[in-house]
């Protein structure tokens, strides 16, 4: 998933730079291409929750009726007590993959703080923000963020559907 936020980041900075730019953003993923014969939980769980897919976005400073979405600013955190609970190993056999169950509860606990450090950093109010593009990464991870910064399931609307008509198709569902 971290992929196509590193895209959009650098389509970003590309847009500032040269404003005149239209970017072309495209996420393909095979997720299939890592099953393993392995009964383990987590290449079930990573079976059962990734697809394959791809998307396409266009980044440009046009103004259009149908979009909503802006980039306002991108920053990243680290959660350092989450390190060894998501992660893509290479093994013997291809890729393994971690996804442990506290994941959500590190959004929970984290997720306020750095989400209001950036409304602050932007002055934004937090009534102004009406819409959120939240990486459907599962339904624990949408509750986790309607938790950690108190909003609505209907205000994920978007990420809701591409979750239930597409599943997790890690940087393309971004």
């Amino acid at each position: 998933c971290y992929a196509a936020f590193h895209a959009l980041r650098l389509a970003d900075t590309i847009m500032k730079s040269a404003p005149e730019s239209k970017i072309l953003v495209v996420c393909a993923e095979l997720c299939s291409l890592h099953y393993r014969l392995d009964d383990s939980d987590d290449n079930l769980l990573s079976t059962y929750l990734f697809s394959d897919g791809c998307a396409a976005a266009i980044v440009s400073n046009d103004t259009l009726s149908s979009s909503y979405f802006k980039v306002v600013d991108t920053h990243s955190v680290l959660i350092p007590e989450g390190k060894d609970d998501m992660a893509w190993n290479v093994g013997d056999h291809g890729f393994e993959m971690v996804l442990h169950k506290n994941i959500p509860m590190y959004l929970r606990q984290n997720l306020a703080s750095v989400y209001q450090a950036f409304l602050t950093k932007n002055q934004i109010d937090s009534n102004r923000v009406t819409k959120f593009a939240i990486h459907p990464g599962g339904k624990n991870i949408l509750k986790a963020f309607e938790s950690a910064i108190q909003i609505e399931s209907h205000d994920l609307t978007e990420s809701y559907e591409v979750l239930s008509n597409y599943g997790n198709m890690s940087s393309a569902t971004v």
